[in-house]
């Protein structure tokens, strides 16, 4: 089973002085040693911004990128995307940001990933397709996870 990994993981992995940070660091851990992690290109350039704003030099913030590159497989947008994107959109009152967290998950659904482990499940509670990976939860742990 493959599972999605939201960019606030890969970010609590990197920062030593987060109180989540143990947690990421250890299930992301588990999760790539199992093969089971999946991160996007968007992943990958939010968490570029969030390093960035955060005042890490570029040049570092390029070299945790790459390396999150070259441990975990990174899924493109499939044809389907944007269909999924544009069909979750419909009937919901989805603004702003929170755009970006349902184009993620229609990457995700669209590559056939249906689950994801994130800090923030409040913003992909209701997207058809997808479960949400709660932190604490041990999933990794599982035979054949």
């Amino acid at each position: 089973m493959k599972i999605g990994i939201d960019t606030n993981v890969l970010f609590y992995f990197l920062d030593r002085d987060s109180p989540f940070h143990t947690e990421a660091r250890e299930t992301l851990t588990g999760l790539v040693e199992k093969q089971s992690a999946v991160a996007t290109q968007q992943n990958l350039v939010e968490l570029a911004a969030a390093l960035t704003k955060r005042g890490v030099p570029s040049q570092a913030t390029k070299k945790y990128v790459q390396a999150f590159m070259e441990t975990i497989p990174v899924l493109r947008p499939a044809a389907e995307t944007v269909r999924l994107f544009l069909s979750e959109m419909e009937g919901k009152s989805i603004k702003g940001a929170r755009l970006f967290d349902l184009y993620l998950a229609a990457t995700l659904v669209s590559n056939g990933v249906e689950l994801l482990y994130t800090y923030n499940e409040k913003d992909f509670s209701d997207i058809s397709g997808l479960k949400v990976w709660r932190p604490g939860e041990r999933f990794w742990k599982t035979p054949g996870v």
